[in-house]
């Protein structure tokens, strides 16, 4: 599932302490994303769209 919405192997962290903490950053996102209650709407777009939308960034930060 990381791969797919975060494209993490695409990653060019290669520092060894980087990539363990960007992980991590990767899967609470993704955790939030999956606690949302959109019709719908793919963990991608969500993801795309609460980085443009100031309101929907809103929505899925109380969560």
């Amino acid at each position: 599932m990381l791969d797919v919405q975060f494209k993490e192997d695409l990653s060019r962290i290669r520092n060894q302490d980087a990539d363990p903490n960007f992980s991590l950053f990767r899967k609470t996102g993704l955790n939030i994303l999956n606690q949302v209650k959109t019709k719908g709407m793919s963990v991608n777009r969500m993801r795309i769209k609460a980085a443009l939308d100031d309101k929907f960034r809103a929505k899925v930060m109380k969560i």
